[in-house]
């Protein structure tokens, strides 16, 4: 309303005699053109002519329509209660109160008889006849409608309808269901080019058994209409309709009454349905007609659906242009809530788990002793949400809450170490927290360097693994051992005298053909034999052993040492390289050095000669033998295991075991 309107109607308002400004108007009643007559405004054309109509049989006994009893009075008349002797059936007459003189008030029940007539529809009362009664007044006989006011029904007044199974045993569906109802009849009266102009709780009434009738057409007008035009001249006109759910142009100089007139009213309605107040209120009608001019969102309580509230202040915008536009769409949005109302329960009860959850979530001891039923509450929870939304995918508080949901999760599973989890949850979320985001691939990155951490101390553990193999290694060291048995034969003596003379250069020989058995025999098993680096150190240790022995059997030759103690040095050779051999490769060696180093010192006791050859040749053998036997009977992960042991546990998942873990690759 501009400042020039306000000043008109504070100038009329304030205009008005004293005895009408003590009255003062009530907010929750029609201001009709009844209203209009008695405070001295309005139209001064002519009263209606009556003529025409046929005069009603009105009596208290013998009359055709007998009236019983009043009923109650409703817009610019009073509704009697009526029998109707010749069809044997109650029915309502409503007319003028007797000694009435009041021109506009008839012109205006002659008009709501004439426009209801011409809406034959369910949810409108039907009007069996119009005429005139005794005193010249225009009456209407209608249907008598039997039921409790809407408005009763919102304020607690009537709690009858909560006893059948026709309406819901939701209150507040219950007032939604009537209100599609109402939606209906305002739908119809657009469709004839008629706007109602007054619809409101208590001008609607409702049955037991599913009947919603919109009363009261008494101001109802074509659409186009201006909304001011039953003032006349009037220079401080009084609008028509209820002001407690008046719509703003209905005050507006420049207001014209359409659809969405209509549309607003409906929603001034659902709005007292739901918060039990009218849309409208101040001290004075004069602050009620600022409120409705006006007509600002309503912030609705935590226990209003927003969804209602959305449709609600949508339909009660200040401009026509902005509310639903027609009474279909407004009517659908209702519908559509609805069918909603499962997704939202869905919602609520989700919510009510995600509180327990964050609640687990704050108390970590709690949340550390009961795993299991943490995940399954947040199973529980993600699950409704998702359910939610796959009923309703803009259902925004599931979404609010799923969001919530997984961000908590994700949360908690950093806390633990469980990166991998957390990622699976963040890549579920739409709007992921950069903060969120960066504390994930922080965790994800340490993660990622401790697995590769621990797949070099599992890379290097295999590689120094003295079990790897150890089948192959078996049948190499007693085929070696077989051979050194059977190359010592050459220079045993056979009858009387030894095939070969022996000499250190004979020695330096049967060596020399042990070397190229032994290398011949790795090459051809050089795929198990050579395939980490402890079998590798194994191979190694008997070729430097076997160069150490040759070596020294060179410089015995060359310096004719007797051959008795240069056997001894081979051996002890071969004590100090497996001694050596235990320290890096594998502790069992050290046996296989004790074989040798008394091997050696048995070669100095006995007197030499064939006795020394035979101690030298069976030293040997032994060792070969028994080291094959030691390593497939042990089979263990070496020396290095204990190492292994002592590192940190992985926060990830293993890296994948490899074949040579628990293979043997036989030769």
């Amino acid at each position: 309303m501009s400042n020039s309107e306000t000043s008109k109607l504070e100038a009329w308002l304030r205009g008005l005699d004293e005895e009408v400004a003590s009255s003062k108007l009530n907010v929750f009643e029609t201001i009709n053109l009844d209203t209009i007559h008695h405070l001295g405004g309005g139209s001064t054309d002519p009263p209606p002519s009556m003529s025409g109509l046929p005069v009603l049989d009105l009596g208290d006994d013998d009359g055709e329509l007998q009236v019983v009893r009043k009923l109650g009075s409703g817009g610019m008349g009073q509704v009697h209660l009526a029998r109707q002797r010749a069809l044997e059936r109650d029915v309502a007459v409503k007319r003028l109160p007797r000694r009435s003189d009041n021109p506009l008030a008839a012109y205006a029940l002659l008009q709501e008889a004439r426009v209801t007539g011409r809406l034959e529809h369910p949810n409108i009362v039907p009007v069996h006849m119009l005429g005139c009664d005794g005193d010249g007044h225009p009456a209407i006989v209608m249907k008598r409608v039997e039921g409790v006011p809407w408005r009763d029904l919102i304020t607690g007044d009537a709690t009858a309808m909560h006893e059948t199974k026709v309406w819901s045993d939701d209150t507040r569906l219950l007032h939604i269901e009537i209100l599609l109802e109402i939606c209906n009849a305002v739908q119809f009266a657009h469709s004839m080019g008629i706007v109602h102009r007054d619809i409101k709780p208590s001008n609607v009434m409702v049955g037991m058994f599913g009947e919603v009738y919109l009363l009261d057409w008494g101001i109802a007008v074509p659409v186009g209409t201006a909304a001011l035009s039953h003032n006349g001249d009037s220079s401080a006109p009084l609008p028509l309709g209820t002001p407690a759910f008046m719509a703003p142009e209905l005050i507006s100089f420049e207001g014209v009454v359409e659809e969405r007139t209509d549309v607003y009213l409906l929603g001034a309605c659902l709005h007292m349905a739901l918060t039990g107040q009218a849309r409208h209120q101040g001290d004075d009608l004069l602050d009620v007609f600022m409120s409705a001019s006006a007509s600002k969102p309503v912030d609705y309580a935590d226990d209003v659906p927003a969804e209602l509230a959305t449709i609600c202040n949508k339909a009660m915008s200040k401009k026509p242009a902005d509310r639903h536009p027609d009474v279909q769409s407004f009517r659908q949005e209702l519908n559509d809530y609805i069918s909603h109302r499962g997704s939202l329960r869905l919602g609520a009860e989700a919510d009510i788990r995600l509180a327990k959850l964050e609640e687990l979530f704050r108390r970590q001891d709690a949340a550390t002793q009961d795993l299991s039923g943490l995940r399954k509450l947040f199973t529980e929870c993600r699950f409704a949400y998702k359910q939610a939304l796959s009923e309703w995918q803009d259902n925004d508080q599931a979404q609010r809450g799923l969001q919530g949901c997984l961000e908590a999760m994700a949360r908690f599973e950093l806390s633990r170490g469980n990166d991998d989890a957390a990622q699976l949850l963040v890549d579920e979320l739409d709007d992921t927290p950069q903060q969120l985001l960066h504390a994930v691939a922080s965790a994800r990155d340490a993660a990622r360097a401790e697995r590769d951490r621990l797949q070099a101390l599992q890379e290097l553990s295999e590689d120094l693994d003295i079990g790897v193999s150890t089948r192959s290694r078996f049948i190499w060291s007693i085929v070696l051992a077989v051979a050194v048995v059977f190359i010592g034969a050459i220079f045993l003596p056979v009858g009387r005298e030894a095939l070969v003379k022996r000499s250190n250069w004979t020695i330096l020989l049967a060596f020399s053909i042990f070397g190229i058995a032994f290398m011949l025999t790795l090459y051809r098993g050089r795929e198990q034999l050579l395939r980490n680096t402890a079998n590798i150190r194994v191979a190694a240790t008997i070729g430097i052993g076997l160069a150490a022995m040759m070596g020294q059997r060179t410089i015995a030759a060359l310096e004719g040492i007797d051959m008795r103690v240069a056997g001894a040095n081979d051996l002890m050779l071969c004590a100090v390289v497996s001694a050596l051999a235990s320290a890096t490769v594998d502790r069992g060696m050290a046996l296989i050095a004790a074989i040798y180093a008394a091997g050696a010192a048995l070669i100095i006791v006995l007197p030499g000669g064939r006795s020394t050859t035979l101690a030298f040749i069976g030293a040997q053998a032994v060792a070969f033998t028994i080291a094959g036997i030691y390593w497939l009977v042990r089979r263990d992960d070496g020396m290095y295991s204990e190492h292994l042991d002592d590192s940190p546990p992985a926060t990830g998942p293993a890296p994948p075991s490899s074949a040579a873990d628990n293979t043997d690759i036989e030769s």
